[in-house]
């Protein structure tokens, strides 16, 4: 779902400019990438009348005025998918419970046990002399029952015509989709009495070999989990966001120049640090 953003800031960010105009542009996605041209005056008066509803008009700090033309909504909407009838998302997943894979995940004092389709253990390993003492917790356990459950809900989703879960997890600076289980039943917790609980969170992540991304404790003795697997992303509810540039294209107005100065100014020195830098 699209979050609702300011392009005033947008553009003060990627300009450094002083927007002049209060209107808000809503339907900005920040996992949309924008690139802004400066095609000049030759194309103003045919891309303006192109585009009266999707205009910003915006004034650099030393007072050089354009005219910023948004992309249009459909532009920034991602494309339909196409009908999917493929595997759903758990039977995507089933070679990881099949061959009973387990992740770990090592952390400063605690070392994460995931079994996919089996259950989460938290385990420490101390040695005094020739004896080696275990300290474990299951954090949650996967059941049959529970698979069971899983794929009803899934039959009836897709049968809903299901459109795809809202529900996003950041994963190195982009919101992706996840599917989850519930593994219950764990060691039980000594603060509150109640068996530990996990929800592993599965996202499709191409380069991943169902590598744990994150474990934290998001309240007392109830875990949540973070895998990136490349077996989720054929399904397309779980493909990430669309990471193509859309245009934004600024055009001088009256007798300011066909891009900003302090911009070329900006561009020039980075030019010559990089010639610098090749020469070293």
């Amino acid at each position: 779902m699209l979050s609702v953003y300011s392009i005033k800031f947008k553009l003060l960010a990627l300009f450094l400019i002083n927007i002049c105009c209060s209107q808000e542009f809503k339907g900005f996605d920040d996992t949309i990438l924008y690139k802004i041209n400066w095609p000049g005056k030759d194309v103003t008066d045919r891309l303006v009348k192109e585009q009266e509803e999707n205009i910003l008009n915006v004034k650099t700090a030393i007072g050089e005025s354009y005219q910023c033309i948004l992309p249009k909504q459909d532009e920034v909407n991602k494309e339909s998918e196409p009908s999917y009838n493929g595997p759903n998302p758990l039977e995507l997943l089933s070679p990881l419970f099949s061959k009973q894979a387990c992740s770990y995940r090592v952390d400063t004092y605690w070392i994460y046990e995931i079994c996919h389709g089996r259950h989460v253990r938290q385990y420490h390993n101390e040695r005094e002399g020739k004896i080696q003492k275990e300290q474990e917790y299951f954090l949650g356990k996967w059941k049959i029952f529970d698979g069971l459950k899983l794929e009803e809900e899934l039959k009836r989703l897709i049968n809903l015509n299901y459109p795809g879960p809202t529900k996003t997890r950041k994963v190195d600076g982009v919101n992706l989709p996840y599917f989850e289980m519930n593994m219950s039943d764990g060691t039980v917790c000594d603060l509150n009495g109640r068996p530990r609980q996990t929800n592993v969170l599965y996202v499709c992540y191409p380069p991943s070999k169902h590598n744990v991304f994150s474990v934290k404790e998001t309240s007392t003795c109830q875990y949540e989990v973070i895998v990136l697997t490349s077996y989720l992303c054929s399904h397309p509810w779980y493909k990430p966001p669309n990471s193509d540039e859309l245009n934004i294209d600024c055009l001088p107005v009256d007798d300011s120049p066909r891009k900003p100065h302090n911009l070329k100014v900006l561009q020039s020195d980075t030019s010559k640090l990089k010639k610098q830098i090749k020469m070293l």
